[in-house]
């Protein structure tokens, strides 16, 4: 069979011829002729079914892409945002600063650990800024409200029984949404800071005094033995013939007074001296109870109960001369304040981590907590006949080597001094 394409009425057809014989025709040729119009109709029909499938593949294969980088971009940028909210809530965990957001209703929308444990709260987020903070005063409670601008302030609140100072700064979150008239506040404890203050205060004077007594200890001490030795001439040597009496009085009084002077001067000059550094591994409990022996008699005279208990070792790098020194000023200050009464005086030690604790306590008067920081200052005192300097004296030696001193009230209601001096080692 062979073929071909021609021009018939117009159209173009399809012939196909096949020669053949039959008995009536020794040679004939089979000639069909086929119309292509219905064939182009469906051919250009698949092409363009073609090319919408080929465009739809196309669009599909191009979403696919799309959907693929962006569902690509979507994971990167939920891995960065979980990363970076992993980390701001490690930091703001453990921060030691504690961070509140309060929203504009005044209820707790975020709050870092810190935040919780500095105020003793606990699930404090949902909860009313009030309903939380009450217990702290006013001025806490009014924290919260509108702050315009970032600003900072100190306050003093009691937590546990214990007063602290915070370091409170406040400032609007901004932005959009439902924080936008949120305030965030951080709270930084302060209050060992505004304890070295008051220790560098502490010492600065304690210097000032040293260089004053450098200058004038010498000039009134030698007057001063002037004056003694006058006294004593005039007892000595002179009778009046009137008036004996008066007259051995009033000189008496005059060598008292130039005694108890010149002790004031001593304790002052102990006070100033920079004296040469000792140190030797001493067991406070050994050295508490040997001056506790020493110290029996005196509290038995004195009508006071003296209770010791210094049973477990506790090895300090000290001047032995020097903590003999601070146990007999701490005594001698709870006997003045048990003065004219029948009391009780407890010389504890004991070991509290890295740190062996000295606790003289009494049940007396006690120290009002307005005064706790002042009883420190060199010449500050209660008494009439007081100097002043005791516990000036103690808080040099402890500062000396590296310890701390404060002052609570005693299981008794009266004062208890506790020093902390750090654990030595073997």
């Amino acid at each position: 069979i062979v073929h071909r394409l021609y021009e018939f009425q117009g159209r173009q057809v399809l012939e196909m011829v096949r020669p053949y014989s039959s008995p009536q025709y020794s040679f004939g040729l089979f000639r069909v002729g086929l119309s292509l119009e219905r064939y182009h109709d469906v051919s250009r029909q698949f092409d363009r079914q073609l090319l919408l499938l080929s465009g739809s593949l196309s669009a599909v294969v191009i979403l696919l892409a799309l959907y693929a980088n962006s569902r690509r971009k979507r994971y990167e940028v939920s891995r960065r945002y979980r990363d970076i909210k992993t980390i701001t809530d490690r930091i703001l965990e453990q921060m030691r600063a504690g961070v509140v957001v309060v929203g504009e209703d005044g209820r707790i929308a975020m709050a870092n650990a810190a935040f919780e444990r500095l105020f003793r709260l606990r699930e404090s987020v949902g909860k009313h800024w009030k309903e939380c903070m009450s217990s702290f005063g006013e001025r806490v409670i009014a924290l919260a409200g509108e702050a315009a601008v970032a600003e900072e302030q100190e306050i003093t609140v009691t937590v546990d029984g214990a007063a602290r100072t915070f370091l409170v700064a406040s400032s609007p979150v901004g932005g959009e949404g439902t924080w936008r008239r949120a305030i965030v506040l951080v709270f930084s404890d302060i209050t060992r800071l505004k304890e070295y203050e008051r220790q560098t205060a502490r010492r600065a004077r304690l210097s000032e005094m040293g260089t004053m007594a450098a200058g004038v200890a010498h000039e009134i001490r030698n007057p001063l033995n002037a004056i003694a030795i006058a006294a004593q001439r005039l007892d000595a040597e002179f009778t009046p013939t009137e008036r004996a009496g008066e007259y051995r009085e009033f000189t008496a009084r005059i060598r008292s007074e130039t005694r108890r002077l010149n002790d004031i001067i001593s304790r002052f000059l102990a006070l100033a001296r920079d004296e040469q550094r000792k140190e030797a591994l001493v067991d406070l409990s050994a050295l508490v109870r040997e001056v506790g022996r020493l110290l029996a008699d005196d509290a038995a005279s004195a009508g006071i109960a003296l209770e010791i208990e210094a049973a477990e070792p506790a090895p300090v790098r000290a001047d032995p001369d020097k903590l003999k020194q601070v146990l007999l000023n701490l005594f001698a200050n709870s006997r003045d304040a048990l003065r004219h009464t029948h009391g009780r005086v407890a010389v504890t030690v004991r070991t509290a981590g890295e740190m062996v604790e000295l606790e003289v306590a009494d049940s007396g008067p006690g120290i009002p907590e307005h005064l706790r920081e002042k009883v420190f200052t060199p010449f500050f005192t209660t008494r009439e006949d007081g100097t002043g300097l005791g516990l000036p004296t103690v808080y040099r030696i402890v500062q000396e080597f590296g310890g701390d001193i404060r002052i609570e009230t005693s299981r008794w209601g009266g004062a208890s001094v506790i020093v902390r001096l750090p654990r030595a080692t073997a």
